[in-house]
């Protein structure tokens, strides 16, 4: 299993090594709303054709781009889609232990065999949390009867969380209490033990902190938000305008792990109201604007995004019965052999780490 994990990391490696980059185009067009009044603009981006038996999703000819700005300035488009829907989005699922690694990783930089250490102590020391080596996302039925306990353990651990807690409706049942999706072992989950957290570093602290919030989550409503999309076509060219408000937070608030307002959660959940158009409605194109951007080259693997390759290296198979076999198995490993693998490879200096990065050696 060794090889075949070390084979993901070389092939990354040599994937950047000989990447090269190239400058592709992007036209942003600019129209005129409410005609004009107060200067509202509609900022929109020019919509690549789809060609025939092409699959070109970058515009690579400056020239083809340039054409676009050529005959479309100052002229008026026409309205063929506006459409905003409410969207909405259960609570998130539990942990298990390579999801849990994988945010680690993506938070704090932490090594997956950092993270089953520091979540075993928490079950084992601390008695906080469940067992960890776990691959289910899911609770058993039976255990819903246990949430008001569990959540008064956690405000009585935590005083900073009794206001959340007071928020929760702790008779919602979510789509996480199900008992045909367990496995051996359910979700990692808190406990209803009462120790405190005076005694967690700050590396226990930060897993329990993940752990405690995603379940809390399941005991709010769903996060809601409004997807926007306007289509404004000049002749055959078509531009295109998203935007995403969110209306009710619902367990977001769950999993706010510090108040923000510039994090880039809540910029993910408010990209940009658009202004009110309707269908057929006729807009001036006021100016357009080229943009040259490059293409970059993949990124290493952490050990959160390895970890998550091997989960999934079936996608990367060709032979139909590896592949099967891989589907089966859930890839390489398996969610408490994972971090020891890597680290194996760490001590046989196979791979080094930059920072987060993950590198092969020379040997």
């Amino acid at each position: 299993v060794q090889t075949p994990t070390l084979a993901l990391i070389v092939k990354r490696d040599r994937e950047i090594l000989n990447f090269k980059a190239m400058t592709y185009y992007e036209v942003q067009a600019y129209f005129k709303t409410n005609n004009g009044i107060d200067g509202e603009v509609l900022e929109t981006k020019w919509q690549l054709p789809k060609l025939q038996g092409e699959d070109q999703k970058q515009c690579l000819d400056r020239h083809i781009a340039q054409a676009v700005i050529d005959r479309c300035e100052q002229q008026v488009g026409t309205v063929i889609s506006a459409i905003t829907a409410r969207k909405k989005q259960p609570p998130p699922l539990l942990y298990n232990l390579s999801n849990l690694q994988q945010e680690a990783s993506r938070r704090w930089g932490y090594g997956a065999q950092d993270v089953l250490n520091t979540v075993q102590a928490l079950y084992e020391t601390h008695k906080l949390t469940s067992y960890p080596r776990t691959d289910c996302e899911y609770l058993p039925v039976s255990q819903f009867n246990d949430v008001s306990q569990i959540l008064a353990a956690l405000a009585k651990n935590d005083a900073s969380l009794i206001k959340l807690i007071e928020l929760a409706d702790s008779k919602q049942k979510s789509r996480v209490w199900n008992d045909k999706k367990i496995t051996a072992h359910h979700g990692i989950a808190p406990t209803q033990a009462t120790p405190g957290i005076a005694q967690l570093n700050s590396k226990e602290f930060n897993i329990y902190n993940l752990i405690r919030r995603r379940y809390i989550a399941q005991f709010f409503a769903d996060f809601e938000y409004d997807q926007s999309a306007i289509v404004i076509a000049i002749k055959k060219d078509k531009f295109k305008a998203s935007g995403r408000i969110a209306r009710i937070k619902g367990w977001k608030l769950a999993l706010e792990l510090e108040v923000n307002k510039s994090s880039k959660a809540l910029i993910d959940d408010n990209k940009k109201e658009l202004p009110a158009v309707k269908k057929d409605e006729k807009l001036l194109c006021e100016h357009l604007k080229l943009v040259d951007k490059l293409t970059i080259p993949p990124k290493h693997y952490t050990e959160g995004t390895l970890i998550k390759a091997m989960e999934t290296i079936g996608t990367q198979v060709t032979d139909k019965v590896m592949k099967k076999i891989l589907r089966e198995t859930a890839g390489l490993g398996t969610q408490a052999t994972r971090a020891n693998i890597i680290q194996t490879l760490f001590q046989r200096k196979f791979i080094q780490q930059e920072k987060k990065s993950l590198k092969s050696t020379v040997l």
